[in-house]
């Protein structure tokens, strides 16, 4: 008799009987088919267009977002974009949203992700915000009141409204990476945001994607396939023949840690250590679109 064939710990776990038990049944967990995702990088290697295929609502408030979905040819619908102008704007807009899900379900929104871009952009301007309330310039001017407890709690409940919106829609959140990375100061070193609510962003997500990009050289774009995903190609200035040069930029998502101190984690069936630079391509990967 051929022995029977082991089931893999995936499809043990998707086909799972219930546990014998006296307690009142479950109600499931909506997080299993949702992602928060956080995508850090150095400015202008490509983040807003990594996540510029989704059918998304978008709360901005970065000065780049918009134009470059508008060069992308994949500006959303003026009603599906929420420009904010503070902290307090962008967790009105998040409220709103939850208020809406709880009501009618993740489909009440009509999108299948909510995109904020950026949030580095609304840790500046509420430390300015914080700044002013407490009568400084600078967070820290003031030694008996510096404004930071202040402002990590203020800051800290935007990032508990996302983790909550995460449960019916899939959210993303665009983040800056600092110059560099101090692999001294912990795994979070790298998000540009300050220490606590870097911590707090980086545990609080599902996904941490760090995004790399680079020029290549003219060999080896020649060797370039015509549909690599990770190789955009643009025209350059002409040749001495008159003809266009071509210039090759390859840009990556890593799903784990990069040399450097960059952190990243993404538990996935399907993705690799690096992957494409779009957000519905790895979603897709793993079922989730």
């Amino acid at each position: 008799m051929a022995a029977a064939k082991k089931k893999s710990p995936a499809a043990v776990s998707e086909t799972a009987a219930a546990l014998v038990s006296k307690m009142t049944p479950g109600t499931g967990g909506k997080r299993s088919t949702k992602r928060f995702v956080v995508v850090y990088a150095p400015g202008k290697v490509g983040k807003t267009t990594a996540a510029s295929n989704l059918r998304a609502k978008w709360i901005v408030s970065d000065p780049n977002a918009l134009p470059t979905l508008q060069a992308l040819g994949r500006l959303p619908h003026p009603d599906d974009i929420y420009e904010v102008t503070s902290l307090a704007g962008a967790r009105k807009v998040a409220s709103e949203m939850l208020k809406v899900c709880e009501e009618h379900g993740g489909a009440g929104l009509g999108c299948e992700a909510v995109v904020v871009d950026s949030i580095t952009q609304q840790l500046d301007w509420h430390q300015e915000d914080v700044a002013q309330q407490t009568s400084q310039r600078f967070l820290g001017d003031n030694q008996k009141n510096n404004g930071w407890q202040l402002f990590n709690a203020e800051f800290g409940l935007l990032i508990d409204d996302l983790v909550r919106l995460a449960q019916y829609v899939h959210v993303v959140a665009l983040c800056h990476a600092n110059p560099k990375a101090d692999p001294g100061k912990g795994q979070w070193a790298g998000i540009s945001l300050n220490p606590k609510m870097a911590e707090r962003l980086g545990r609080s997500c599902n996904w941490l994607l760090y995004m790399t990009s680079r020029d290549m050289s003219a060999s080896e774009g020649a060797k370039v396939a015509k549909d690599d995903p990770y190789v955009s190609v643009l025209d350059g200035r002409a040749d001495t023949n008159g003809d266009p040069t071509k210039r090759y930029t390859e840009r990556i998502l890593h799903t784990v840690p990069v040399d450097g101190g960059w952190h990243a984690s993404a538990a996935g069936k399907n993705l690799k250590a690096e992957e494409v630079p779009d957000l519905v391509t790895l979603l897709e990967k793993e079922g989730l679109l």
